[in-house]
C-alpha cells in the first residue's frame, strides 16, 4: 500500500534493524536520517520491530510487515499461542471480533475455509490488511467496524467465534473482571451463541476460573495457557445448548517449535499428604497447573506426595522421571546460621510456596544473592505453623 511505502523503504528497513539503531533506541537518543518519514512513525516501528523480534520472529523476519502503534504489538498473541487457539475450533466459516495486529486471525484462518476480521480502529486495520496481503491470507476478509453490532443487525452466522475482549478501561488501567473488558461477553453471550455453535473467549491470565462457568453459559472448556512458565490467557470455550461436565486442561508452551504439555483434571484421583518429612527430592508443578487448578490432580498421577495441606510442593523418596515441571535433589534445610555451611557462595534462586514470607523477603533474611542457575532455597509449610528452607539443585532438563 502506497500509505506505507516509505517505511517500508529498504535503507529504512535496514537502518531500523543496526544494532547501533538498537543501542540508540534504548538510550533514547536515535536521530532520524530520513526526512520523509516522520519521527515519531520511525520511533514506533523500531519500538514495535524490537518487541517483534522475541515475541513474532516469523514476523520479524518479513521486511514487509507494518506494525501497529500504540498497545497492540503489546497485547497480540505469540505465535505459538495463537496456534494453540487454531486446534480448539473448526469449520467451514469463523470470525474474530477483535482483530487487533491480526495474530490469532492468520492462525485461525488456517483450520477454515473463511474467516472474518474485525477490527474497529480504522488505522490499525489498514495495517493489518498490508500484512494478510504480505503474508497472502487471501481467505481474510477485513471489515474496520465493530464486529459484534455487525453480526447482530445482519444475523450472520458461523461455525465459530473467537474474541479477545480489551483488558483496559477508559483511563487505560488494566482490569480483568469479565464484566470490566470491552466488549463485555456476559451480556452478548446469548448473540454470540444464536450466531455460532461455538465461541471461544480470551480471558486476562488474573480472571478467578471458578467463577468463569457459573458466569458464562454453556461453558464446555477452560484452558489455562503459560507461555515459558508464566499464564498468559485463559481460553474459553462455549457450545450452544452444552450441558455437560467442565473440561479444565493446563497448557504449558516451552516455545514456538515444541509441542505443548497439555493435561485434563480428572476427578477420579487424590493426592497423598506426606507425613514423614524426609524430602530426597521436591517437584514443582507449572504455573498454569496451579492456576487450573490440576496441580494435585496431576501429582498424584506420577505418583508423588504432596509435602503439606494447601502447599503446591510435592515429594518422593525416589526420583520420578517424566515430570512436567521443576525437579530438585534436596541437600538439606537451612536457616541464617547454617546457611553458609551448606551454600558457601551464597548464590542461589529463592522460592516460596505457602511461605509467610515472599521470595525476596526470605532471600534477605538469609543473605542469598542471585547469580546461580542450579541452586534453590525453597521456603514451604508442612503444616499449620511447620516452616522449612530446603537448599537443594535443581536436576538439569526440568
Amino acid at each position: 500500500m502506497e500509505e506505507f511505502e516509505k517505511i517500508l523503504n529498504d535503507r529504512v528497513q535496514e537502518f531500523m534493524r543496526l544494532d547501533s539503531t538498537r543501542r540508540d533506541f534504548h538510550h533514547g537518543i536515535v536521530k532520524n536520517p530520513f526526512p520523509d518519514v516522520p519521527y515519531v512513525e520511525l520511533m514506533g516501528q523500531i519500538k514495535s520491530l524490537l518487541k517483534a523480534e522475541s515475541k513474532l520472529p516469523h514476523l520479524y523476519r518479513n521486511h514487509k510487515i507494518v506494525y501497529p502503534a500504540g498497545v497492540s504489538i503489546e497485547q497480540c498473541s505469540t505465535l505459538s499461542t495463537s496456534r494453540y487457539k487454531a486446534t480448539l475450533v473448526s469449520g467451514e466459516r469463523g470470525v474474530d471480533l477483535t482483530g487487533g495486529f491480526g495474530i490469532d486471525s492468520m492462525a485461525l484462518s488456517d483450520v477454515c475455509k473463511h474467516l472474518d476480521y474485525y477490527e474497529i480502529n480504522e488505522g490499525l486495520a489498514r495495517v493489518v490488511q498490508h500484512n494478510f496481503a504480505v503474508l497472502e491470507k487471501a481467505n481474510i476478509t477485513l471489515h474496520a467496524t465493530d464486529g459484534l453490532e455487525d453480526i447482530a443487525a445482519n444475523d450472520k452466522k458461523y461455525d465459530f467465534i473467537y474474541l479477545d475482549p480489551a483488558r483496559r478501561d477508559d483511563k487505560k488501567d488494566r482490569v480483568y473482571r469479565i464484566e470490566d473488558c470491552s466488549p463485555n461477553v456476559l451480556q452478548w453471550q446469548d448473540v454470540l451463541l444464536e450466531s455460532s455453535r461455538v465461541v471461544m473467549t480470551k480471558l486476562s491470565p488474573m480472571v478467578d476460573i471458578s467463577l468463569v462457568s457459573r458466569e458464562m453459559k454453556a461453558v464446555k472448556e477452560i484452558h489455562v495457557v503459560a507461555l515459558k512458565g508464566e499464564v498468559k490467557e485463559i481460553l474459553v470455550v462455549q457450545e450452544r445448548e452444552y450441558e455437560g461436565g467442565l473440561d479444565i486442561f493446563s497448557v504449558d508452551i516451552d516455545g514456538e517449535d515444541r509441542v505443548p504439555f497439555v493435561y485434563k483434571k480428572r476427578t477420579d484421583v487424590s493426592v497423598e499428604i506426606d507425613t514423614a518429612g524426609d524430602y530426597r527430592y521436591l517437584y514443582d508443578v507449572s504455573a498454569a497447573m496451579r492456576k487450573a487448578g490440576v496441580a494435585d490432580d496431576y501429582a498424584a498421577s506420577m505418583g508423588l506426595k504432596k509435602v503439606g495441606v494447601g502447599t503446591f510442593l510435592y515429594t518422593s523418596g525416589e526420583r520420578i522421571e517424566g515430570f512436567a515441571g521443576r525437579v530438585f535433589e534436596v541437600v538439606g534445610e537451612v536457616n541464617r546460621k547454617s546457611v553458609k555451611k551448606l551454600l558457601p557462595t551464597l548464590k542461589a534462586n529463592v522460592v516460596t510456596r505457602n511461605y509467610p514470607m515472599r521470595a525476596d523477603e526470605l532471600k534477605r533474611q538469609l543473605k542469598i544473592k542471585d547469580g546461580s542457575d542450579d541452586d534453590f532455597v525453597i521456603g514451604f509449610s508442612s503444616g499449620e505453623k511447620k516452616y522449612h528452607n530446603i537448599y537443594c539443585r535443581r536436576i538439569k532438563n526440568s
